[in-house]
């Protein structure tokens, strides 16, 4: 009897818990930390550089350290999206007696729409980078539903220092390539088509060439133009 692949049981494939771990911690440890330039901002959670702003939408990045935990938010008519850069974390979600706990991760996106209370935590050995975006003016009627118990975290100076761009260009200077070989090949081209400091060009050919096999008679006129046009 022939079964139609249709019809065939597909099995979830599941995924490795040791697999899943050797590639969060390989990437944590391989993934370049974000530095936003501007300057920082101590929060009760960490640090955030703020970004764009108008009447419509804001944008801001936060860095959330190790061991900490937000309060309790909500907004009843705007929202908030956060793309999770590197680091790992947790965001609790509550609506009514609804709640969800979920663990994020770099490359992740995550939308708290109006109405819905959140929270955010990062474990005791890990941080949390993200870029934030929400609606204009999100925080004037931002609401604490409720305050965060765990002990308030001194956040080092080192943290709060201002990034500038000479910061960036230092962090990422590396030795620069030899010259390539198609840039090379560029090079003695060019030189092959000077001529004592002038370029050489291709000569039409005598009026009578034109009529050899193979061959095109770039002066068809025989050289006598008009000003008006060829004769």
């Amino acid at each position: 009897m022939v079964t139609k692949y249709k019809d065939r049981k597909r099995r979830r494939r599941t995924i490795d818990p040791k697999t899943l771990r050797k590639s969060s911690q390989f990437r944590s440890k391989h993934t370049d930390i974000y530095k936003p330039v501007g300057k920082r901002v101590a929060t009760e959670t960490g640090w955030r550089t703020e970004g764009f702003s108008n009447k419509y939408f804001e944008t801001y990045f936060e860095e959330f350290i190790a061991g900490t935990a937000s309060a309790l938010f909500m907004h009843d008519k705007k929202t908030k999206h956060l793309r999770i850069m590197t680091g790992s974390g947790f965001v609790v979600t509550k609506k009514d007696d609804d709640t969800n706990t979920r663990r994020v991760s770099a490359g992740e996106e995550v939308i708290l729409p109006h109405g819905v209370s959140y929270r955010i935590v990062t474990a005791a050995q890990d941080y949390l980078n993200m870029f934030v975006t929400q609606d204009g003016k999100y925080e004037s009627r931002l609401q604490v539903v409720e305050e965060c118990d765990a002990p308030a975290t001194e956040i080092s100076k080192n943290l709060l220092k201002e990034v500038t761009n000479e910061d960036l260009v230092a962090a990422k200077v590396t030795p620069r390539r030899g010259t390539s070989k198609a840039v090379e090949q560029q090079a003695k081209l060019e030189r092959s088509r000077k001529v004592e400091g002038t370029r050489t060009a291709k000569v039409a050919p005598e009026p009578g060439l034109g009529a050899v096999k193979g061959s095109v008679n770039l002066r068809p006129s025989m050289g006598a133009f008009s000003k008006d046009g060829a004769g």
